[in-house]
């Protein structure tokens, strides 16, 4: 650690951090709100006194708030959390079944053909309540969808419902067709599995929404270093209530992150963007996807990274890890976090559908979001496999901030920064990336059915990975100092195959699990005798689709490379 980042890193306060999550713990901060907007003026007013300039957004988003849920069994209420997007609805009157087959974690296509016909008329009680199963039960019919909170205790989570990243298209009007959905506590579920399996019960829903068009602010810092590429750090502001652990917590670290930089701007090599977005539960992402579709060809051109900031100094963020696109250097923040908390963890998955990533289609080549779980043996080893029991609920209070982690979790991300920020070469491994698709490819081939080939893909993706070793070779050959634009293009460009599956002007819809090579994915296991007819057509002609884009893709990037070094190469002969 050179003596500068050593600097940085001190100068990171934890009176700062606390005076900001104090703050925001009077705010419930929803996006296009009286109290959201006040949360945008206190980030505004902090970086006005540290000096930093910044972007004052404005846009209209579709925003969708739970105002009251209940349920009526008999003579029994469930109190219940509506979904972001459900549908009103005032005594709404059905029988409700049970969906066994929620129980089970892999089905066909012919099983949920099964499973929906059922759902016809029904309030449907489930264990699973995705965006995407929503949608097909309302399709099939159902009345209404109220899923069981896996968590015990007497915790809800708020979910959503919605299916667009982002404010939707007029062709995506179809996917913001929405029925009466909300969340049960597990107890509760429990307890009416048990009634429906005695008898026939009937219920009545009633949910009421505050669901409609509000302009919400955004806040962009710009701190210019002496290159126009730049890294971008961003954490969203809106909240469920309080939002203390989600998300007042990474506001306060990235607004120290922009204070400690800028002190430091004569300094830097690149340039730094921090964000603030809304939108991102009462929307869906709403603030991240407009900022791409309104700065497209900025982000294109220049930004080089994205660290995101989510849920970070919680007390059982024992142990830190990260969800990253695998295109940094190996051992970057694996080093880092062990540097800061003792443990080394291992980062072998990609990026999963979830957070504010809505950069990997413009070709953003390090992607970083924050990631967390408690020890096996500690206090919170009843949460080690998930995040924490307050997630999203109104448990989320200043109680459940560990200060110590916060000042930890506030340098790891600053010291991540930096060290891409000053990195003479973008740290990023293009033929790791290339080997890891490669595998991720050859793994989903041993799994599909003889009507679906990967070897075209294949072949092209070992000719770009003879790409990557000549332009690293060039690289080196001709003394290549300012190299960003061409590494940003080829390994953004893998970045955005892999990650994504549609125009890189649009945003693929939210779903659930990793990103890797979506479509591709969506094939395995799928054969004649377990899909329809219809069904397994439309799976050929979608993966024929993505194969085509893949090679031809990949052919664009491998012809950069050469026309690259081709330049290269003129430019020292002449």
């Amino acid at each position: 650690m050179d003596c500068l980042e050593k600097v940085l890193l001190k100068e990171v306060n934890k009176e700062n951090l606390l005076e900001t999550v104090n703050c925001f713990n009077c705010l419930y901060r929803y996006s296009g709100t009286e109290q959201g907007e006040k949360a945008v003026s206190y980030i505004e007013g902090k970086l006005d006194l540290y000096g930093v300039s910044y972007e004052h957004c404005e846009y209209d988003g579709f925003f969708s708030l739970p105002v009251s849920a209940e349920l009526s069994v008999g003579e029994r209420t469930y109190s219940l959390i509506a979904d972001v997007y459900s549908k009103e609805t005032d005594n709404l009157k059905g029988e409700l079944i049970y969906d066994h087959w929620s129980e089970k974690k892999k089905l066909t296509q012919l099983d949920n053909q099964v499973r929906f016909q059922a759902f016809k008329g029904k309030m449907v009680l489930s264990w699973d309540g995705k965006g995407t199963f929503a949608a097909e039960a309302r399709r099939a019919g159902a009345l209404a969808v109220i899923q069981i909170c896996p968590t015990k205790g007497d915790y809800i989570h708020h979910s959503n419902i919605g299916i667009v990243w982002g404010t939707p298209d007029p062709d995506q009007e179809v996917y913001m067709q929405f029925l009466p959905a909300a969340g049960i506590r597990r107890s509760d579920g429990e307890a009416l599995i048990e009634e429906l399996k005695r008898e026939n019960v009937c219920g009545s829903l009633s949910i009421k929404m505050d669901t409609d068009i509000r302009k919400s602010s955004m806040t962009i810092a710009d701190i210019p270093g002496r290159s126009d590429s730049y890294i971008l750090v961003s954490a969203h502001y809106d909240s469920w209530y309080e939002g203390i652990t989600d998300n007042a917590t990474s506001n306060a670290a990235t607004l120290e992150c922009a204070r400690v930089l800028f002190r430091h701007k004569d300094e830097l090599k690149r340039s730094v963007k921090v964000a603030f977005w809304s939108g991102h539960s009462d929307g869906r992402y709403a603030g991240s996807s407009w900022y791409v579709d309104t700065h497209w060809e900025d982000l294109d051109k220049n930004c080089v990274a994205h660290i995101n900031l989510d849920l970070i100094g919680g007390k059982n963020d024992e142990l830190v890890s990260r969800g990253t696109s695998l295109m940094e250097k190996e051992g970057l923040p694996e080093s880092i976090i062990e540097e800061f908390s003792g443990v080394r963890p291992v980062l072998t998955a990609g990026l999963t559908r979830a957070g504010d990533e809505s950069f990997s289609g413009v070709g953003v080549p390090i992607s970083m979001l924050s990631r967390f779980a408690s020890k096996e043996d500690g206090e919170y080893a009843q949460w080690a496999s998930s995040y924490a029991p307050w997630w999203h609920s109104v448990a989320d209070t200043l109680d459940k901030v560990d200060e110590e982690f916060l000042l930890r979790d506030a340098r790891i991300n600053l010291k991540i920064v930096w060290e891409i920020l000053q990195s003479e070469k973008l740290p990023v491994d293009m033929l790791r990336f290339a080997e890891y698709t490669e595998k991720k490819l050859k793994d989903f081939q041993a799994e599909y059915s003889e009507d679906f080939s990967l070897r075209g893909v294949l072949e092209k993706l070992e000719e770009l990975k003879g790409a990557v070793v000549k332009l690293e070779n060039a690289i080196e050959k001709y003394g290549i100092q300012d190299t960003d634009e061409i590494i940003k293009k080829i390994s953004g460009g893998m970045v955005r195959l892999h990650y994504t599956y549609g125009s890189p002007y649009y945003h693929d819809p939210a779903y659930g699990g990793y990103s890797d090579l979506h479509i591709f994915k969506m094939m395995k296991g799928v054969t004649r005798e377990n899909t329809t007819p219809e069904t397994y057509l439309m799976y050929q002609t979608d993966f024929r689709r993505q194969c085509n884009r893949q090679r031809a893709e990949m052919a664009k990037l491998i012809e950069a490379v050469d026309a690259q070094i081709f330049r290269w190469k003129m430019a020292v002969d002449a």
